[in-house]
């Protein structure tokens, strides 16, 4: 599949066209082409309504960013399973929203400033992130080396809070 920003909408049928030509695959043979949007939470979604909670896709944990979600998917599902079982031994669901903002609330805050800043100042974001020290530390933020991009250190902070300043203009 293909997907884009809300802007690349009409062009996604070319593009699907260019990823099967790149991969030798017979575009007139795909059946049942669908499009959706990518559920995205904003600030102040629940996740939770009364015994239900949701998770992955449910509850909007798509990276806003990358549109990737399998991780926040497992994660979710994971929290949702420990608050079923705490329910089951006389607890509640209370805390699974509490700890779904614990574990995946700040990457994906920084993620919708990340997208925003290359949304709307597309080169200074993209001259940003070729710097070899940015390089460097979105590569270790992809392998896990680091949970958040607060906790970058040193020199590599001032290219990140740019970053970050960009995404928060209005």
């Amino acid at each position: 599949g293909v997907g884009g920003w809300e802007s690349e909408g009409p062009r996604l049928r070319e593009h699907l066209e260019r990823a099967c030509s790149a991969y030798g695959l017979p575009s007139e043979r795909l059946e049942s082409l669908r499009g959706y949007r990518l559920p995205m939470r904003s600030a102040g979604d629940r996740a939770r309504s009364g015994r239900a909670l949701l998770v992955g896709d449910a509850a909007g944990l798509v990276d806003p960013l990358s549109g990737d979600g399998i991780y926040e998917a497992l994660v979710s599902a994971r929290l949702a399973a420990e608050s079923t079982l705490e329910l089951l031994g006389g607890g509640g669901l209370d805390a699974y929203e509490p700890r779904l903002e614990a574990e995946v609330g700040r990457t994906l805050t920084a993620s919708w400033k990340a997208k925003l800043a290359l949304e709307r100042f597309p080169r200074v974001v993209y001259d940003v992130a070729r710097l070899p020290i940015v390089w460097g530390f979105t590569a270790a933020f992809l392998r896990g080396d680091l949970a958040h991009p607060h906790d970058a250190k040193g020199l590599v902070r001032a290219p990140l809070k740019v970053v970050e300043a960009l995404g928060r203009r209005t």
